[in-house]
C-alpha cells in the first residue's frame, strides 16, 4: 500500500458549516487564482470583467470542489493499492482526520475516475483512450 501527505493548500481553513452558507463564494470563487484567472493563463491580458467571465467558464465551481465538497484546506494523507495512473483499476482513500474519502480510477480502454483526488478535491473523469 501506497501513501502519501499532503499539507493544506492554503493557511485559512474555513468551518464547514460556513462554506455551506456561502453560496455565491462555493459557485464563482476561486480563492487560488483569483477572478481573473493564474499568471500563465492570463499571460498580460488586462484584468476586465469578459476575462473574469472567460476564466470561470474555463474552471466553473473550483471553490465548491476544492473546499465545500473537497477537502484541499486540510491535512490529509492519499493510501493507494499501485501508484497513481497506472493501467487497469486502482483504488485509494484519502483520509482526512477521522474521515475516509473514497477514489477510484481506471486506465485501458478508457479513462476514468471518480472521489476525492490527492490534493483533496473532489472529481469525476470519464474519456475514452486513443
Amino acid at each position: 500500500m501506497l501513501r502519501e501527505d499532503f499539507p493544506p493548500r492554503r493557511n485559512v481553513s474555513t468551518p464547514w458549516v460556513l462554506r455551506w452558507f456561502r453560496l455565491l463564494w462555493a459557485l464563482f470563487g476561486n480563492d487560488d487564482d483569483g477572478i481573473y484567472g493564474d499568471d500563465k493563463w492570463r499571460a498580460g491580458r488586462a484584468k476586465t470583467w469578459k476575462l473574469a467571465v472567460i476564466w470561470w467558464f474555463r474552471n466553473p465551481l473550483h471553490n465548491l470542489f476544492f473546499y465545500v465538497i473537497g477537502v484541499a484546506d486540510r491535512y490529509r494523507t492519499f493510501y493507494s493499492t499501485r501508484e497513481w495512473g497506472s493501467p487497469g483499476w486502482t483504488f485509494h482513500a484519502l483520509r482526512c482526520g477521522w474521515l475516509w474519502l473514497p477514489f477510484v480510477s481506471y486506465r485501458g480502454w478508457c479513462n476514468f475516475y471518480a472521489g476525492w483526488r490527492p490534493y483533496g478535491a473532489f472529481g469525476l473523469k470519464f474519456n475514452f483512450s486513443k
